[in-house]
């Protein structure tokens, strides 16, 4: 990665912690039962309940996983 690319990935996973904070996301989820991404209802729930859109968080849900 060059110099740019890391600034970029670091900017997103700024971004990604303040619009979707870990904690609060993860107590969401566990107050739906867990999380399935391919679970539509859940994750168009979550994803206007933080105002992005379900690809974004989807994303995130897979970033939290890892």
């Amino acid at each position: 990665m060059n110099d740019e690319q890391i600034m970029d990935a670091e900017a997103n996973a700024f971004a990604m912690e303040l619009l979707m904070p870990a904690d609060w996301l993860r107590a969401d989820i566990a107050k739906l039962g867990g999380m399935d991404i391919e679970d539509d209802a859940k994750l168009n729930r979550l994803a206007k309940k933080y105002r992005v859109s379900p690809q974004v968080m989807a994303f995130r849900i897979g970033e939290l996983r890892q």
